[in-house]
Parts: C-alpha cells; sequence; structure tokens
C-alpha cells in the first residue's frame, strides 16, 4: 500500500505519491486544481491511472516499435503500449522514488536508473533523477525535475510532465482552456506517432489558436502541439480554475481528454483533461525532434508551477 506524501502552505493543499514521484493531488480551500486517484491501490510495477500527475523521463510521450538506435547501437525498450507498438512514457513512472527531503511545504525525491543501478536495465546509461516539489502560499506549487548522466558517455533525453488539470473541480464540458499554440505536429490515428506534417492548430481548438478561451464541452483530443507558449488557463463557468506556467524549455503539449465513450474514462470523473508540457513531440528517440544530448555529468532541469485562479488568491 501506498501513503501519500503531504504538503500544506496557506491555503494549498498537496500530495505527492512516492511510486513515480507524481503529483497525486493538489487543491485551493479544498477545491481542486488536479485531478486525484486512489493512491492506496498504487504499488510498485505499475503506473498511476492514465500516467495521472506522472513525471516521464528519459523520455515522454511514445517511442515507436520500443527501440531506437544511438551512435550506431539499436536499444530495446519496454513495449509498454503493446496495442500501438510503442514504448509509452519513459522508465521511472511505475518505480519506488527515495525522500531524499522532506521539510513542509517542500519534498525532494530520487530515482536512478541504467546499468550501475538495476539489473538488466533497458536504459543503456546510469541517470540519476531529483524530483523536486515546493508549495507557497501566493505561488502554489512548483515542480522541479533535474536529471544527471552519470556515465561517460553522451546520452538521449528528454522530459515531461502529467497533470490532470482540474477547474476547482467543474466538469470539463462547463470549462474553458486557454493556451497559446503554434503549430500541431500531426499524428497518424492508429499509433499517435508524427506524420512529419504540420496542421494549423485551428483544425482541432479553433479558438484557442487565435488566443481566446475554447469551451471543451464535446472536444475530444490526443494532439501534440508545438511552440505552446506562455501561461496555461483552464477555468469553470465563473472564471475560477488554476494555471500552469511552464519552464520555456517545454516548448511542446501532448492535450489529451479522458473519455469514457471512448473506453478511457478517468476513474470516478469521466471526461478529463491532460494537459501535459515536454521538451519534445512523440518518437523524439527516432526523429532526433526535440532530443537533448545530456553530456557526461551534465544535468537537465526543468519543471513548471500550477496557480490557483481564484480571487483571493
Amino acid at each position: 500500500m501506498t501513503a501519500a506524501l503531504p504538503l500544506v502552505a496557506g491555503d494549498y493543499r498537496a500530495t505527492i505519491d512516492p511510486v513515480g514521484a507524481g503529483l497525486h493531488s493538489l487543491t485551493f480551500r479544498g477545491r481542486d486544481l488536479v485531478l486525484s486517484y486512489d493512491i492506496a491501490r498504487h504499488t510498485p510495477g505499475s503506473p498511476a491511472p492514465h500516467s495521472s500527475g506522472a513525471i516521464l523521463a528519459p523520455w515522454p510521450n511514445r517511442t515507436a516499435d520500443a527501440r531506437f538506435t544511438w551512435a550506431g547501437h539499436t536499444h530495446e525498450l519496454p513495449m509498454t503500449e503493446a496495442q500501438r507498438r510503442n514504448a509509452l512514457h519513459g522508465l521511472v513512472l511505475d518505480k519506488r522514488w527515495e525522500v531524499e527531503e522532506h521539510r513542509d511545504p517542500s519534498i525532494a525525491l530520487t530515482c536512478s536508473i541504467g546499468p550501475e543501478h538495476e539489473p538488466h536495465a533497458p536504459w543503456p546509461w546510469p541517470l540519476h533523477l531529483r524530483a523536486t516539489y515546493a508549495l507557497d502560499a501566493a505561488d502554489g506549487l512548483s515542480v522541479t525535475l533535474a536529471i544527471t548522466n552519470q556515465s561517460d558517455e553522451d546520452c538521449p533525453v528528454g522530459v515531461g510532465f502529467h497533470p490532470y488539470l482540474s477547474a476547482m473541480g467543474a466538469p470539463l464540458d462547463s470549462s474553458e482552456l486557454t493556451i497559446g499554440l503554434g503549430e500541431c505536429v500531426e499524428l497518424d490515428p492508429d499509433r499517435l506517432l508524427p506524420t512529419g506534417r504540420r496542421l494549423p492548430a485551428a483544425q482541432t481548438l479553433p479558438a484557442a489558436a487565435q488566443g481566446l478561451a475554447q469551451p471543451m464541452a464535446g472536444i475530444r483530443l490526443d494532439h501534440c502541439y508545438e511552440g505552446a507558449l506562455g501561461v496555461v488557463y483552464f477555468v469553470d463557468d465563473n472564471g475560477e480554475g488554476v494555471s500552469l506556467h511552464p519552464d520555456p524549455a517545454l516548448r511542446y503539449f501532448q492535450i489529451f481528454t479522458a473519455d469514457p465513450q471512448l473506453g478511457h474514462g478517468y476513474p470516478g470523473v469521466g471526461r478529463a483533461l491532460a494537459v501535459e508540457p515536454q521538451t519534445c513531440p512523440p518518437n523524439m528517440l527516432n526523429t532526433g525532434e526535440g532530443l537533448h544530448t545530456l553530456c557526461p555529468a551534465e544535468t537537465l532541469t526543468t519543471g513548471y508551477r500550477l496557480r490557483a485562479i481564484h480571487p483571493s488568491a
């Protein structure tokens, strides 16, 4: 059984899941800013439901055929999305992370992967990851991931995050999303891998592409957008909700709507919205787009912040 790690600051409350070091919950005055899940049933070896709140590394999103080639060598990954023949969302979202420091209202957790840290490691380079959550009564929750290359070779890296946003608990179909979008990275409908083409964002989110609030009623997405800029706002019909402030390195967004009519509703909620800031689009390990080459001993650090949108916040 997994126990949540609590953080408290002013009107904010957060809990962190030690399995995957994911964001389990975040509330403002008792109202949800992200969706949570039954943490008592979450155990090492399986990701949180719908990868909710997860940290995605050393690659986010999908890797085609669960393999890639680097420096002339082909590497095999676990095929965690078998129906689409992909490796999905990295290698750390189902591992138990160690609590390095917990001084409320902040916590740091660490995890190591690679051949020096685990038998039969699918990732050929040893990496050390440190996730920090810091809650502030005025500024909300900051989430930071630092990933360090412990090998003596360069290695490829990508990072992402998987929060399901909540507009103070309002249903998705009565909420609005405002997000600065560049182009839509076209994905093939069967495997959700890039085709190599770009599409106007207005084809999928017409209002948001014009800088307007996008009503989410009936919107169904599993799309990647390049060049997403600035703050993301997700609010209810009273204008209350949550804002997401990404680090500039997170210049891609995968936006996904869980939907019971499509067979993947969010537990206990139904339709739900994941806004996933990432350093790269899907299949980065094969296409090289957005790929960060991490030199020996180099650390890549990035993250995001969540704040309540409320008259008293």
